[in-house]
C-alpha cells in the first residue's frame, strides 16, 4: 500500500518511518498541504493522510478518485475539513483518529 502523508513536519517523518518498520508501507511525504495544485504528483497512491488544515472539499475528493485513492486518513480528532457526502459519493473511506491523549 502507497499512502501520501501531506502537512509533514519532520516529527511525522520519524514517527511514521518507525512505526512503519513493522508495517512496510511506502510512504511519500509532503511539506504541503493536500490541495488542488499538488494532486497531479500523486501517483499510484491508495491513501492519503492529511492533518487538521488541510481542506479535503468535493473538488479535492473528485481529484483523488480520479487518481483511484480509495482513504483518507486524517491525523486529528476533528473532520470538519473533508466534504463526507462527496467521499460517500466516491466510495472513499474516512478514518480519523477517536480523540487526543490527555498526556499530549
Amino acid at each position: 500500500m502507497k499512502i501520501s502523508l501531506f502537512s509533514a513536519k519532520q516529527y511525522d517523518k520519524d514517527y511514521f518511518e518507525k512505526v512503519n518498520t513493522s508495517f512496510g508501507f511506502e510512504i511519500e511525504y509532503f511539506d504541503t498541504h493536500l490541495g488542488p495544485h499538488i494532486i497531479n504528483a500523486i501517483e499510484d497512491t491508495d491513501a492519503v493522510c492529511v492533518f487538521v488544515n488541510d481542506k479535503v472539499d468535493a473538488k479535492v475528493i473528485e481529484s483523488l478518485a480520479a487518481k483511484h485513492v480509495k482513504i483518507i486518513a486524517l491525523r486529528c480528532a476533528g473532520f470538519n475539513n473533508v466534504d463526507l457526502e462527496a467521499a460517500k459519493k466516491y466510495g472513499m473511506k474516512v478514518c480519523r483518529v477517536p480523540s487526543y491523549s490527555p498526556e499530549a
